[in-house]
């Protein structure tokens, strides 16, 4: 009777309401029963069990963050670029585009 009046629509929205309220649930449950006792040596910095040199926080100079925007521009281009090249090595293609794939390979 339940799956004649809800649509599948209706389970899926069913689904994601009872995923956010037990997460609610959880963190809530957990805030309360989770010990609090924050101290300093908690609060400092790890640096895999040596002694921390300086701050933590220092500043990073920003070329950095475009060399890595950069780097992950590229590689996203090589994911579409390796399936064109195996497709570009098809004889049979180029003749059915009559070589319109060389243009795009100049590009």
């Amino acid at each position: 009777m339940l799956h004649q009046e809800v649509s599948a629509f209706g389970f899926l929205f069913l689904f994601i309401v009872m995923a956010i309220v037990l997460v609610v649930i959880g963190l809530t449950v957990s805030r309360f029963i989770r010990p609090s006792r924050p101290n300093e040596e908690k609060l400092s910095t790890y640096e895999c069990g040596e002694e921390a040199i300086g701050e933590g926080r220092g500043q990073i100079n920003l070329r950095f963050y475009l060399m890595a925007i950069i780097f992950v521009l590229f590689e996203a281009e090589i994911v579409f670029l390796f399936p064109w090249a195996i497709v570009f090595g098809q004889k049979e293609l180029n003749d059915v585009t009559e070589g319109k794939w060389a243009f795009f390979a100049l590009l």
